[in-house]
Parts: C-alpha cells; sequence; structure tokens
C-alpha cells in the first residue's frame, strides 16, 4: 500500500462513526468504493479532506434532489463503507 493509500484510509477511518447527511455518506461510499477503478488517489484524497473540513464537494449535475436525512456513517479498517441509522435520544 502505498504512502497516499494508506493516508487515505486513516482520513476515512476519521469519519467512521460520524453522522452526515445521507448524499454525504453515498459520495462517501462510491468515493472508497472507486478508488481502485476509476478515481486516482490525488483524486480520492482532495475528496476525502474537503469533506473532513466540512467543505460540500462540487456536484454538476444531481439526478435526484438532494437528501439532507442524516446518517450514521462506518468505515471499517479496509476502508469499506456502510451506513445504518443514527442512534437518536428521546430527550
Amino acid at each position: 500500500m502505498t504512502p497516499l493509500r494508506k493516508k487515505i484510509l486513516a482520513l476515512a477511518r476519521k469519519l467512521d462513526g460520524a453522522i452526515v447527511t445521507a448524499d454525504q455518506a453515498m459520495m462517501l461510499s462510491s468515493t472508497m468504493g472507486s478508488m481502485d477503478d476509476t478515481l486516482t488517489d490525488d483524486e480520492v484524497w482532495m475528496f476525502l479532506s474537503g469533506i473532513a473540513n466540512n467543505i460540500e464537494p462540487d456536484i454538476v449535475i444531481s439526478p435526484t434532489k438532494p437528501d439532507k436525512r442524516l446518517v450514521k456513517v462506518n468505515v471499517d479498517k479496509n476502508g469499506k463503507v456502510s451506513i445504518s441509522r443514527p442512534p437518536f435520544s428521546k430527550s
């Protein structure tokens, strides 16, 4: 694994357990999933560092309306992203 890939994985792992919008979770999942076949390491790094700094990625054309529902993101040690419902308290 290259040094940049190690940094990418470490940055993605920092998002483990974060509560984000459904759109952000989908973009994170697709970005991490396409790291090996369509996106370069630099492109993935730019995207993840933007998320880490609360910068919304630019999407030129979106086929659906923005989904602002909140979900919990889980990132495993290999960078695989899964999504679950956030734990909300009744208080």
